[in-house]
């Protein structure tokens, strides 16, 4: 895979935590997650652009897929560069984000943690709310699926899978049954006219 930077500018994660400010690496290792977050915040975000590179590629983009990573940790820092953010709304990509929510609870890390403290739902409607603006999918576990109508309700597709992933088989799999679905749905939408 090309891995594109999304800016050249230092942004800081910064973690409010109940013993103080935190870095993000204070909080995972020195810390060990233990801590209660109370807010998280990017440090320098403001000011920070997006490389051409990251633009054009999202430009260029039939599908865009966010990963399964801590909404808060991991995408966060990425959304808060806001040529980045602008970009991704604007994009004409189908653009789908795989919940790392599984029952309510995150596979491994503090996600759940940070999405509370954060003022979200910690678990696929939490995942959805974030990423409001910029999803037109979202992929959920079928430990999830009663979530399956209110999210196709709130205006998104929903594609209920197994997301769990243990070994590299599994992640193939995992991935394959994904990009299967989303191949098969925009092909619908092409034949009704709902994307060009």
């Amino acid at each position: 895979s090309r891995v594109i930077l999304p800016t050249d500018n230092e942004v800081k994660t910064v973690i409010e935590t109940d013993i103080g400010l935190l870095s993000m690496e204070e909080y995972f290792v020195k810390e060990r997650c233990k801590p209660d977050v109370v807010a998280v915040r990017y440090s320098n975000s403001e000011q920070a652009t997006a490389t051409d590179d990251a633009i054009q590629a999202i430009h260029q983009a039939d599908i865009l897929i966010f990963a399964p990573s801590n909404p808060i940790a991991s995408i966060g820092p990425i959304l808060a560069v806001r040529e980045i953010r602008s970009a991704i709304e604007t994009s004409l990509a189908y653009r789908v984000a795989m919940s790392p929510l599984v029952g309510g609870k995150a596979i491994k890390g503090p996600a759940s943690e940070m999405m509370t403290a954060c003022g979200y739902e910690s678990n696929v409607m939490g995942v959805a709310a974030y990423y409001y603006g910029l999803l037109d999918a979202i992929v959920i576990d079928q430990q999830d699926r009663q979530y399956e109508t209110v999210l196709q309700d709130s205006g998104i597709d929903v594609f209920v899978q197994e997301t769990m992933m243990y070994d590299q088989a599994s992640r193939i799999a995992v991935a394959q049954s994904m990009c299967s679905a989303i191949e098969a749905q925009m092909v619908s939408k092409e034949e009704v006219g709902e994307i060009a």
